[in-house]
């Protein structure tokens, strides 16, 4: 997540954050990362985010929803990246594991929304 500074006359990006995004079990048994499609400023460092499934809802074969949620996510104790892994050959995540230097933001599970 990238953090601007719109106070000033040109935005100015003061810090980088890693947030974890939720996963699901699909009906085939794989895991799968859940679509973000808003997210919402709740104060100084909590957001709302709309997370969901894809390829389930009107005109598709489905309409069963497997992950549809508004979660919460904290980055008041995310170390800020801003500079440091900005260059061709950085990995937050080596082979998928967080670096064991950074602390990804807090992502909370809130609402479930099913049909």
């Amino acid at each position: 997540m990238l953090q601007y500074d719109i106070s000033v006359g040109t935005p100015e990006l003061v810090a980088e954050y890693v947030v974890p995004l939720p996963s699901y079990i699909q009906t085939t048994g794989k895991s799968h990362v859940a679509a973000q499609s808003e997210m919402h400023y709740v104060d100084g460092k909590q957001f709302l985010v709309l997370a969901r499934d894809s390829n389930a809802g009107r005109g598709q074969a489905s309409s069963t929803s497997l992950y549809r949620h508004a979660d919460v996510f904290d980055i008041s104790t995310a170390t800020n990246i801003l500079g440091k892994y900005d260059y061709y050959n950085a990995a937050v995540a080596p082979a998928g594991v967080l670096a064991a230097n950074l602390t990804a933001a807090t992502y909370c599970s809130w609402l479930g929304m099913y049909q």
